[in-house]
């Protein structure tokens, strides 16, 4: 096996002691209120080095773009599962 980052390690933990799922979003741009978000990019990779590496499948990806108050917001989000799950 190879070795795991700090935070897919604590996600493959909750995956395997809760319901064998997990989700996370990555959002990008500006608020409503104008201020910068950058948020959920840890969770969002260490999903994707899960998948990588044989230790999830993936259930579903979704990008999104919101618009409020003239500011954009952009998100990704996905979901996984472990191998052999319904």
């Amino acid at each position: 096996m190879t070795k795991l980052g700090k935070t897919a390690t604590k996600i493959l933990a909750h995956m395997e002691s809760r319901y064998g799922r997990y989700g996370a979003t990555w959002a990008t741009g500006h608020g409503a209120e104008g201020g910068r978000l950058n948020e959920g990019s840890r969770e969002y990779m260490a999903c994707l080095e899960l998948i990588k590496k044989g230790y999830a499948v993936e259930c579903g990806r979704h990008r999104d773009v919101h618009y409020q108050n003239g500011w954009g917001m952009h998100c990704a989000e996905i979901t996984i599962k472990l191998p052999g799950m319904e």
